[in-house]
């Protein structure tokens, strides 16, 4: 039996969620999830439907190193049972997806994973990909959502794939980079053979930038 902590009925349904977005995030099943890292059928749906006090303190030590060897970084006990620290990503999370089927979830399961997702990122913003400026990664149709930044806090986007919103108000996803001027940044597009006509904009003002942490490919048909 797990270590029993009586919690809040919100604070277990939080724990909850945490744990269906990590699951959804790695993309597995809950029997097949259970049955890898050996962890009991009943307890892990018990966990995630909050039932009889939610996810305990012994549950979250047996969690947090299961979803770490799926390939979450930065999945702490503290972070399962109450949120705190870093918000756990998925290591090398193109690259994983990427290999998978292309197959897209119904519109009711995306919508239920954007709310999800945008629980846990309070500053949550989510897009559907428009153009070809970072293809291969990025491509046409794919849904792609990030925690935006603010002011000084962009610089911490350098180097990564992003949804940004500029201070014109356009929304693009671009790879930002450092620009020449106090408080601006380069925009580039990394496809050498994008069809886009200005494929780097330099010295651009950002109202927010989203490093890109979740994404769905469309259907194939």
């Amino acid at each position: 039996m797990g270590k029993r902590i009586k919690v809040s009925v919100e604070q277990s349904k939080q724990r909850a969620e945490r744990i269906r977005y990590l699951r959804k995030l790695v993309d597995i099943s809950r029997e097949k999830f259970a049955k890898k890292h050996n962890i009991a059928p009943g307890s892990l749906q018990n966990w995630e439907d909050a039932r009889y006090g939610g996810l305990t303190e012994s549950g979250a030590c047996q969690l947090a190193p299961a979803f770490q060897a799926e390939g979450i970084i930065s999945c702490t006990i503290e972070w399962l049972l109450y949120g705190q620290g870093d918000k756990p990503t998925m290591s090398n999370f193109l690259d994983k997806f990427l290999a998978q089927p292309t197959v897209k979830p119904d519109e009711a399961m995306l919508v239920e994973e954007l709310q999800v997702f945008s629980k846990l990122h309070p500053n949550s913003i989510d897009i559907r990909v428009t153009d070809d400026g970072l293809a291969p990664f990025f491509m046409l149709g794919d849904h792609v959502a990030g925690e935006k930044l603010f002011n000084d806090d962009i610089q911490k986007a350098i180097g990564y794939a992003c949804i940004v919103q500029t201070q014109a108000g356009s929304i693009l996803i671009r790879k930002v980079e450092m620009g020449s001027q106090v408080g601006c940044y380069n925009l580039i597009c990394t496809n050498p053979d994008t069809t886009i006509g200005n494929p780097i904009e330099t010295n651009i003002q950002l109202f927010s930038a989203a490093p890109i942490i979740w994404i769905r490919k469309p259907r194939i048909t």
